[in-house]
């Protein structure tokens, strides 16, 4: 039996390594911080204004980039443009909710909101590929995903939008995924009181259907390059987890 002061060091030691892994992240994504950081994110620590958070989401998910971006065989670049564009996904999130007050979310205020995340980006010199990849995200991607589905053969760029939507789909805050987490995440989206216009207009419906689509075809890719540890979908967001917690235990 694992003696409990044993146990503990370790436990300790996990969470400094960890903290060190995402340390290396934001020094890579740091460009994209500063957008964080100018749309008001990082305000006062223990105040409303203080949206740190949405930088901590943020971040897990280029982790989890960096694995399907290995894992897919893409170039070099386009790893840099994918862990920028999942980084800049959320960097507006805080206007977005602002602006709807305390009412429901509407999709006329997420595309306003896309569409002001979009420009920022661009202003602020962010390639077009990155600005795309952000926008990859959540219900105002769902056509864009649609589309790509439909081909039968992707681009990396193709593959890279459709990494970011999936990891958006599967990422609550900052924790490490459950089974089934794209469906559990969905679930949770739906029960908040402020999306209830999109629940109405079945816009979750859509987003869950796409959402699994999107998932089975990115297992499909991975099994026809080689990645064979994944029996099937519902494995797949834990097996991307087990592989980042096996880069920190080895940082």
């Amino acid at each position: 039996m694992t003696n409990p002061e044993t146990r503990r060091d370790t436990e300790v030691g996990f969470e400094d390594k960890k903290r060190d892994f995402f340390s290396k992240i934001a020094l890579r994504v740091r460009d994209v911080l500063k957008m964080h950081n100018k749309a008001g994110l990082w305000g006062e620590k223990g105040t409303e204004e203080d949206w740190r958070n949405v930088t901590e989401h943020c971040l897990v998910m280029v982790a989890r980039a960096d694995v399907l971006a290995e894992k897919l065989g893409f170039s070099e670049e386009l790893k840099k443009d994918l862990a920028m564009g999942v980084a800049a996904h959320d960097f507006y999130k805080k206007q977005e909710i602002r602006k709807t007050g305390s009412g429901e979310l509407t999709v006329q205020a997420m595309e306003e909101a896309e569409k002001e995340s979009e420009k920022t980006l661009r202003v602020n010199g962010f390639s077009e590929r990155v600005v795309k990849i952000s926008g990859s995200a959540a219900l105002v991607s769902l056509r864009e995903m649609s589309l790509i589905l439909e081909k039968d053969n992707l681009s990396q760029e193709d593959e890279a939008c459709l990494v970011m939507h999936y990891l958006d789909d599967i990422s609550t805050g900052s924790e490490w995924t459950t089974p089934n987490a794209l469906d559990g995440r969905i679930d949770k989206v739906e029960q908040n009181p402020k999306y209830k216009l999109l629940k109405d207009r079945g816009l979750y419906e859509q987003q869950r259907k796409i959402g699994h689509q999107v998932e089975d075809r990115l297992l499909e890719l991975l099994i026809q390059r080689g990645v064979v540890e994944i029996k099937g979908p519902e494995e797949l967001s834990q097996f991307i987890d087990n592989q980042i917690k096996n880069k920190i235990e080895n940082n």
